[in-house]
Parts: structure tokens; sequence; C-alpha cells
């Protein structure tokens, strides 16, 4: 049943967020159009995933659509280590070969898709609270610079449709007898979530330990056994780099993202002590990017001792450690600086304080029953980030598919923390 409010009619809630929807996305166009002539798949991450989803499925790849290190040194590479999951490109191939469509309707798509989920949250929260959170926690949510990644095929966009989606199916199924649809819905989200971004893994593992919790409290047999589907997802992971690639491990490329962070040190460090590895071979040229040779020469072993070895030389040092997980949690925000491309993070003080109180009030959320699950969801999208920014460069870009989505889910909160001192209470969380 919908909030009927004593005043205002359902249909005038529905209208005004959809306005805001359009208001979002016509005052991005404004300063920075989304569409066909920014839509490029022929270089950089684009490529990447087309590339690699082309060597998993078998399929020829078109050199002549790539740019020139595609059919040199780093295509060696990808053909080699999985060094990007097989997600995107798998979309992009079934977009454009399966159903046929222009590549350049991608981003139109995703942007109603974009719409569709905004509104799926919108109707979720309100079957859940009222109209007037819903509406607030919508307008949190559309930042209108968020619009900005529908047009590349990075994995910005697809993320952030996955964890509105989640966060849905959270508020949707929020009751115990509710458990199977919303058990499928979430492993079948962090399948793909992880197949889209390696280090998305870790919800697996944070939904495990959740379902087991529910599990434990209902006294369910079944629920322990779907619970235990949740650990297959990291399972599925190496199975596809193995099936690929003969590279039977859950992450690859520590190494290369360990060099960029260190401009290069960790290449120096790794080579004093594993001279013999092709890697260190000095007669060949370095990748300029990645600051490391990445031609065919080099085995997949040799790639997986040089990915093995960054974690190590990372946590050997347990104070910069904890120091890069601290920035990462202080990095990790409701606003993301920039539009495009790798900016370094900024806010203001203001959002900094946003982002405190944002952080307090989610602690506060874990307590209670009601709140405790929605709350660590929320909490493992800032968490998950902070930790990988202890093995590689993070910046702002990273962030974005999270936007809002915390303090989203803190507006929630507080809505039940006052639900003694108002007469229209929201439904049980």
């Amino acid at each position: 049943m919908f909030y009927k409010p004593r005043t205002w009619q359902p249909w005038v809630f529905w209208m005004i967020a959809i306005i805001a929807l359009f208001v979002s996305y016509a005052w991005f166009s404004n300063f920075q159009s989304v569409g066909l002539e920014h839509f490029q798949v022929h270089v950089v991450d684009s490529a990447d995933y087309r590339f690699v989803a082309e060597h998993f499925w078998g399929i020829a790849h078109d050199y002549r659509t790539y740019a020139p290190e595609f059919s040199s040194d780093w295509g060696a590479y990808l053909s080699t280590v999985p060094f990007r999951e097989i997600g995107i490109g798998t979309f992009y191939l079934a977009f454009t070969r399966v159903v046929g469509l222009n590549q350049n309707l991608i981003p139109l798509f995703l942007q109603m898709c974009f719409y569709a989920v905004y509104l799926l949250v919108f109707f979720c929260i309100w079957k859940r609270y009222n109209p007037f959170v819903a509406l607030i926690c919508l307008l949190v949510l559309l930042s209108p610079k968020l619009w900005a990644s529908t047009g590349e095929l990075f994995s910005e966009a697809f993320l952030r449709i996955i964890f509105l989606l989640m966060l849905s199916s959270l508020l949707w199924f929020y009751k115990e007898k509710d458990f199977v649809p919303k058990f499928i819905i979430l492993f079948v989200l962090t399948l793909i979530a992880s197949q889209i971004k390696s280090q998305w893994v870790l919800l697996s593992g944070i939904f495990f330990i959740c379902s087991v919790a529910v599990a434990f409290r209902a006294k369910s047999i079944k629920y322990y056994v779907l619970s235990a589907l949740f650990l297959l997802i990291p399972v599925f992971l190496i199975l596809m780099h193995g099936i690929g690639w003969n590279a039977w491990t859950l992450t690859v490329g520590g190494g290369l993202h360990a060099n960029v962070k260190t401009s290069g040190s960790y290449l120096d460090t790794y080579c004093s002590e594993y001279p013999d590895n092709t890697v260190c071979d000095p007669a060949f040229e370095k990748n300029t990017w990645w600051l490391v040779r990445t031609d065919k020469a080099v085995s997949i072993s040799e790639w997986q001792h040089f990915d093995a070895q960054a974690s190590k030389y990372f946590l050997r040092d347990k104070a910069q450690v904890m120091s890069d997980f601290i920035r990462g949690m202080y990095m990790a925000t409701n606003f993301p600086a920039g539009i495009r491309g790798d900016v370094e993070f900024s806010r203001s003080p203001l959002f900094g304080a946003v982002d405190l109180f944002v952080w307090i009030v989610l602690l506060l959320g874990l307590f209670p029953r009601k709140t405790r699950y929605i709350v660590l969801f929320s909490l493992s999208l800032w968490l998950v980030p902070a930790l990988g920014n202890v093995f590689a460069a993070y910046s702002a870009r990273f962030i974005r598919p999270i936007a809002g989505i915390p303090l989203a889910t803190g507006i929630l909160v507080l809505s039940v923390f006052i639900q003694p001192y108002i007469k229209s209470r929201p439904k049980s969380f």
C-alpha cells in the first residue's frame, strides 16, 4: 500500500521525482554533453574490456578497431593475463553482436537504466517509509555529474546500477520470509559486480556473514545452504581466470598497480630480489603507463609471482598499510570530485563534515536490527575501495559509483530513529 498523505496525492510525488530526474540530466548536459561524440571503445579501459572478452569467448580481434598498443605489447599482456574482468566486454559483445545494435546506442541504454533504477529506489523507499523520505533520498542520489559515466564503456555506470539494485532489494525484501528472493537477487548482482571489477568479490563475504546471521536467527537449514552459495562467487571468478588464461587465482594485475602506485619503485625492489624473472630484463622497453615491460615473453607464472610479491611488498610496512587504509577511508565520500577521468580527491569542508556525520549515523545504525543490514551494505561500499587504496593508486573516479548511497542510507537510519517523535511512522524496517 502507498503511504497517502492527507493533502498530497501519490501522483504529485511521482511527478516531482520524474521532474527531478530530467532536471538532473539537463543540468549536467548544459556543461558536459553525454552521448555519441564521447563514446569510444578503441583505447584505454574501454578497449581493455572488449579485448579480454573477445579473448575469453574465442572471438578474433580486429586490430583495426584498437589503438596500436593492442597489436603489440599491451595486447600480448591482456592475452596472457586476465588484467580486466569479462563482464563489461561481454555486455558490449552481446549488445553489438548478439542483439545487433549499434555501439553508439550504449550511452542511451545506460541512461535509460539510470532512469529506471533511480525510480525503483524511489518506489522502494516510498514502500518502506513514506514519499517525503523517498524524495529526499532521490535528490541526494541524483548528482548531475554521475550521468557522465554513461558516456563511457567504463565500470562506473555499471557498478552504480548494480549498487542501486542491491539497495532496492534490501529495501523491498526486508522480512525474514523474503530471504530466498533477496538472496537470489543479491547473489546474482554480486556475481555480476565481481565480473566487472574483481575487488567487489569482497561483497560476497559480507553478504555471506549477514545471511548466516539470518539463518541462525531463523534456525533454517535451507537458509544455511543458500548462504553458503555466496562462497561460490570467488570460486567462479577463479574459474573464469583459469579457463580463459590458465591463471587459477582470484585477482591478477597487482604487480602493475603496485608499480604505478610507487612510481616504479616496486619493480626495482622486485628485480633486486628476483633478477631472473623475465620482467626484469633491462633490454626490453617498458610500458609508458605501467613502467614495466608487458610483452608476450613474460609467462603467466612469472606474472603471478610478480603479483604475489606485490602484496607482500605493501604488507611488510604495517604503518604504511594503516596510513593508506585510513586515507582510503577519508577519500571515500558521498561527493567524489570531477566528472571524467582520474582526478584527485577533493571536497569542501562542508562536504567533509557531512561525510563525517554520515559515518556516525551509520555506525549508530548498526545497533538496531531494523537498520543493521542496509547499513552494513552501505559501509561496505566505503570499506572495499579503502582496502583497494592500500594496494593501488585510487582516484575520485573509483568512488563515483557509490556517490550519495551512504548519505541516503543515513537519512533512512535517521528516519527510523525519529519514529517515536512523529505521528505518521514509516513502515517497520
